[in-house]
């Protein structure tokens, strides 16, 4: 029965990798619809492994940043408390920032491949 489950998983990883740029496409290439669709998967197709290579390192970073940001409020018994609170809300700040750093990340694969493909 697990096993199934990998019918899901990997195909859902396999698009999410060959459809991860469309946005960049509709945006900066006026492509729309299914035409951005197309031109990640045209970007994608050939650089696969180290496109999904690059987007699990980065991954792994903030994830990793993320455990480490969050370690001193899991450590408290009373999760009520004032510290709790206050902690909570520096990794909610944190993890505003860490965003753009992403986004600026994918950005710079996707210019990469738009010159490779060129």
């Amino acid at each position: 029965m697990l096993l199934w489950t990998l019918l899901l998983i990997v195909p859902g990883i396999i698009y999410s990798v060959l459809y991860s740029f469309a946005c960049y496409a509709l945006f900066f290439e006026d492509k729309r619809g299914l035409a951005a669709i197309r031109r990640s998967v045209q970007l994608v197709t050939g650089y696969f492994w180290p496109v999904f290579g690059r987007f699990l390192f980065i991954g792994v970073i903030v994830w990793f940043f993320s455990i480490i940001i969050s370690i001193p409020s899991m450590s408290l018994v009373n999760a009520n408390s004032l510290f709790v609170s206050l902690w909570t809300g520096i990794v909610q700040v944190i993890s505003f920032l860490i965003g753009p750093i992403v986004l600026i990340y994918t950005y710079n694969v996707y210019t990469e491949l738009v010159k490779i493909k060129k």
